[in-house]
C-alpha cells in the first residue's frame, strides 16, 4: 500500500531531526513503508513511489548514486531493510533515493532512509564512454553498486532509459519496477523475490 505521507521529509533521514536515538528495533513500523511522491528531480512530476528502509549494515553508508542491497539476514528483513551497497551482481536490490545526492554524505547506522522504488532514478553504470546499447534494455546491479545490462540469472530491477555517455559517472536515468520481483521478461528474470 502507498501513502503519500512521507514519514520524514524528503533528502534526509529520520535522526535528522536530532530527537530521536536509533537503534536495531527503533520505528521498526515503518521499515519497508511505500510512499509517494511527485517527480521533482527529473521534473516529470509523475508518481515517483519512495520506499522506507533501515541501515542494518552495522556502519554507515557513503551517499552516492548507489544500489542498495536488501539484508537477508531473517525473512522479515527483505524490503525493509538494507545490508549495504550492492557489491554481488545480480542482487536484489534498489538505487539510493536522489534526493540524498549533495545534501547528504552518509547514512548512520540504524537510520531510515529512502530507497527509490518505483519512478525514474539516477544509477552509476559499469560501462565507461558511449554506449548506446544499454538503452531501453532491462538493468540489473552489475558489481560495486553499479548496473549494467541484466545478465542471465541476474535480478532485473528497472530499465534504461538513456544510452550512458561519458558522463556516466553521474548516472544514467533508469524507470524502476514497483516490487522486488524482477522485471518482467528480463534474463533470468525468474529469479526474483515476488
Amino acid at each position: 500500500m502507498s501513502n503519500s505521507v512521507l514519514p520524514f521529509p524528503r533528502s534526509e533521514t529520520y535522526s535528522d531531526r536530532g530527537v530521536v536515538t536509533m537503534n536495531d528495533t527503533a520505528y521498526s513500523h515503518l521499515e519497508g513503508m511505500i510512499v509517494t511522491v511527485p517527480d521533482t528531480i527529473h521534473n516529470t512530476l509523475r508518481e515517483t513511489k519512495l520506499r522506507v528502509v533501515k541501515n542494518d549494515s552495522g556502519a554507515a553508508i557513503t551517499v552516492g548514486r548507489k544500489m542498495m542491497a536488501f539484508s537477508t539476514t531473517s525473512v522479515g528483513d527483505i524490503g525493509g531493510r538494507v545490508s549495504g551497497i550492492a557489491d554481488t551482481a545480480g542482487q536484489v536490490a534498489k538505487p539510493l533515493d536522489d534526493a540524498y545526492i549533495g545534501k547528504l554524505t552518509s547514512i548512520p547506522d540504524n537510520d531510515l532512509f529512502y530507497v527509490g522504488e518505483a519512478g525514474l532514478f539516477d544509477c552509476l553504470s559499469t560501462t565507461t564512454g558511449v554506449d548506446d546499447s544499454i538503452r531501453g534494455v532491462p538493468v540489473s546491479v552489475a558489481g560495486n553498486a553499479k548496473i549494467g545490462g541484466a545478465a542471465a540469472n541476474h535480478h532485473a530491477f528497472g530499465w534504461a532509459q538513456e544510452p550512458v555517455t561519458t558522463a556516466a559517472s553521474t548516472g544514467v536515468v533508469v524507470l524502476v519496477q514497483a516490487g522486488l520481483g524482477a522485471v518482467a521478461g528480463a534474463s533470468g528474470s525468474e529469479v526474483g523475490i515476488s
